[in-house]
């Protein structure tokens, strides 16, 4: 009666070699996936740091009008305020302010190639601040929110 009761009952689990493909299994999920999103953080991150490039590029170029409007305007009559000195405030404010706007792009770039928890936060504010440069940076700025809210940036 014990033998007819023992076969009689469902095995339970898995055999070795069934575990052993489901495992591989998955992995191979998971591998799939994790190369399928390095290529979006591939492009967001190469992207932010040419995007931060190119925001630089402007300031030697500011600079440099500085340097001309301050050899080309004469010297100004004494107790009145140079004209030389006001458009080198205003540009030189210009410069640093390209500057630190440049800034979130290299920092989304580094975050995210380096998978910093921080980077995709940076991230989505280099995709708001891109939104405004348009063709290319809003086609960025949209292929960010697509990857980090689709949850394809991880």
């Amino acid at each position: 009666m014990n033998d007819s009761s023992s076969q009689a009952q469902p095995k339970h689990g898995m055999d070795a070699q069934q575990l052993q493909s489901d495992i591989q299994t998955i992995r191979t999920v998971l591998d799939e996936s994790e190369r399928h999103n390095e290529a979006h953080r591939i492009v967001i991150a190469a992207g932010n740091v040419l995007s931060g490039l190119f925001l630089l590029v402007a300031v030697p170029f500011i600079l440099m009008a500085i340097g001309i409007v301050g050899i080309s305007v004469p010297d100004p009559a004494p107790g009145e305020p140079s004209a030389t000195a006001i458009v080198g405030i205003a540009l030189g404010s210009v410069a640093a302010a390209i500057m630190a706007i440049s800034l979130p792009f290299f920092l989304a770039g580094w975050g995210v190639w380096k998978r910093k928890s921080w980077g995709t936060i940076m991230a989505v504010v280099a995709g708001i601040l891109n939104l405004a440069n348009v063709p290319l940076g809003t086609a960025l700025g949209v292929y960010t929110f697509w990857a980090v809210f689709g949850k394809r940036l991880r």
